[in-house]
């Protein structure tokens, strides 16, 4: 205190303010500061006393995931005018309360959601950023954020519009690649992408007729040529030319077969070109001594009465000759040959003849005799055996031949019945190859057929004392082994005699009329093979060998030595030849006073008076004598 001095103490009404974070749809969570406060979710501080006149902000701020949704309270009041904003300013004064309560409220971030429809792609990005969809089609935003929406179309795609609620602005119904929603609340937008598509046009040229179909359908050209298709589809189109027109290829189409492809990248026009088919005239004769009609297929020609008929040019006709009763085709002529159905391609106008003619039927059989021979006739449409097969043919006035073949084991008798007869003129019946020349004066119809019997067997016999071997010319004798071989009838066997060294052929043997073995004597003789079995004897004899007796000793003079079988008597005849293996007995006689002592050689010994030889070879035998 320097001096007197006067203080004055001013005393103000304080207003207390307690306040409160809460949250609301969720879990927003943020905290309320200012001038000593610090509130949150949890508390902090939460209460403070201002005085009159002092302006006081409070900020309301959000957590990261979070928004502020308003001031509620006596704050709500207070902060009427700015009550959605996060910032409330408050100037306090005499007339106001001294107590207020209140606070900030928080809820989730709201939620922007993006879909995409249609046939189409492409993407949708977002500004302010978060939305890149492509991938990320959904963001969280502030209440009261603008965020701009952009439809990037790929390729070939269009956007087409948007879609969403009242409340997403712009982007509710939009047809504009951008729009802009105002977040107020959590909105889903869906954007809509639409393939491009292009006109595909058909049209048709050429003097001929057709139609143009497309997969997938759309088109068929005739009455609807052309058709819109999403970008890059591949249509198939299909020409179909009408009767009597072709489809000669595609403009704007690649390729001259019926069906070409299209990629719609573009805008297109195909043209299918069609051609008539040229027609040429076919005309059906008929010839011969006998009738018959004419068919074809297709249809047209029905000639008994209908003998001409166009067809398109490349067509192939058949042509189908119907004998009547009596006749036969003979053949064609003109654009056929032979005897069976018939094609003629027509490229020109063309005129066929068929040539009917009297016919003559022969109806054959095979049978066997003498056994079970078996064989087949074959000839031109026959060709039948003791099975049946092919047994009855048609033949036109000409020649043809039958032959007769019999199989292996067996032999062609004969002909019989009217084969018999027709080829009774080539000589005997008997021939196998019958020619039979038919005329128009000859019957219509013959029967009759082929006689088989087994082979003729010929035997070989070989007989006599002496060895050999029989050989035949043709065929498999060589007895030896094999004595017995068969033969076809009229066959002629040469037979041949060969005698072992030691043997000699002495004549042959067999059935009178049967060729030269009857009782002949050369070598060699032949038989004829008319008969089913012939046998042939040959005979071989044995050469004969000579025994020789000898006399030794001072009584020779004396003795005599004779043999049974007779031959030898030694005195005079010494030596006489046998048949070999021939058992000979010699008897030596003595005449007194000599005597006999005994004998050598020959396997002959000892003293008594015979001795017995069998004569294998050559032998000499000994007879000794004494005086």
């Amino acid at each position: 205190m320097t001096a007197a001095q006067t203080v004055t103490a001013k005393f103000v009404k304080a207003h207390s303010i307690t306040l409160n974070v809460t949250f609301t749809e969720g879990s927003g969570k943020g905290s309320i500061t200012s001038t000593g406060i610090s509130c949150n979710n949890d508390g902090g501080d939460c209460t403070e006393g201002y005085l009159d006149g002092q302006a006081v902000t409070f900020t309301a701020t959000p957590d990261k995931d979070s928004r502020f949704a308003g001031w509620v309270g006596d704050i709500g009041l207070l902060c009427q005018s700015t009550i959605s904003q996060p910032t409330c300013k408050i100037t306090f004064n005499e007339n106001m309360a001294a107590t207020f309560t209140g606070g900030a409220v928080f809820g989730p971030k709201l939620s922007l959601s993006v879909a995409k429809d249609g046939n189409g792609t492409g993407k949708v990005t977002g500004t302010p950023g978060g939305i890149d969809c492509g991938t990320t089609c959904t963001a969280k935003y502030l209440t009261g954020d603008s965020v701009t929406l952009k439809a990037v179309p790929d390729a070939g795609s269009t956007f087409t519009k948007w879609q969403g609620r009242v409340s997403a602005g712009t982007c509710s119904n939009g047809i504009t690649a951008s729009c802009t929603v105002t977040l107020a609340d959590s909105e889903s937008v869906i954007a809509t992408f639409t393939k491009q598509s292009y006109a595909l046009s058909v049209t048709k040229s050429g003097d001929g007729a057709g139609s143009v179909a497309s997969s997938p359908e759309g088109i068929i050209c005739g009455a609807d040529c052309s058709e819109t298709y999403l970008d890059k589809a591949v249509i198939t189109l299909t020409a179909t030319a009408e009767a009597g027109s072709t489809f000669t290829g595609w403009n704007g189409c690649t390729g001259t077969t019926t069906s070409c492809s299209v990629t719609m990248t573009a805008a297109k026009t195909v043209t299918a070109t069609f051609k008539k088919i040229p027609s040429y005239l076919l005309t059906v004769a008929k010839s011969g001594n006998g009738s018959g009609s004419v068919s074809s297929s297709p249809v047209g020609i029905d000639c008994g009465t209908d003998c001409k008929e166009s067809y398109l040019d490349s067509t192939i006709v058949t042509l189908n000759a119907i004998s009547d009763a009596g006749s036969m085709l003979s053949g064609w002529s003109g654009g056929c040959t032979g005897t069976g159905t018939c094609s003629v391609t027509m490229t020109k106008t063309q005129t066929v003849t068929a040539k009917f003619v009297k016919k003559h039927n022969i109806a054959l059989n095979v049978t066997f005799t003498e056994g079970s021979g078996a064989g087949s006739i074959i000839g031109t449409g026959i060709n039948c055996n003791n099975s049946g097969g092919d047994c009855t043919e048609d033949y036109p006035d000409g020649t043809m031949t039958l032959t007769a073949t019999p199989d292996k084991d067996s032999r062609f008798v004969g002909w019989v019945g009217d084969m018999a007869s027709l080829c009774q003129g080539q000589g005997a019946n008997k021939k196998p190859a019958c020619k039979i020349t038919f005329t128009t004066t000859m019957a219509a119809s013959f029967t009759g057929g082929a006689v088989f019997g087994p082979k003729l067997v010929l035997n070989v016999f070989k007989d006599g004392t002496g060895t050999g071997k029989v050989t035949g010319t043709p065929g498999a004798i060589d007895c030896g082994a094999n004595c017995t071989a068969k033969y076809l009838q009229g066959d002629t066997i040469t037979l041949t005699a060969k005698p072992d060294a030691d043997s000699t052929f002495t004549k042959w043997t067999s059935l009178k009329g049967v060729g030269t073995c009857y009782d002949a004597k050369t070598v060699t003789c032949k038989v004829a093979m008319n008969d089913s079995v012939i046998p042939v004897y040959a005979t071989f004899t044995r050469k004969p060998v000579t025994l020789t007796v000898a006399k030794s000793g001072t009584g020779a003079s004396s003795g005599t030595v004779s043999s049974s079988p007779t031959g030898i008597t030694c005195g005079k005849d010494c030596s006489e030849p046998y048949v070999v293996n021939t058992q000979v007995t010699l008897t030596a006689t003595v005449k007194s006073p000599a005597t006999f002592t005994g004998w050598s050689g020959g396997g002959c010994s000892g003293t008594a008076a015979t001795c017995t030889v069998t004569m294998t070879a050559a032998t000499k035998v000994t007879a000794a004598f004494k005086k």
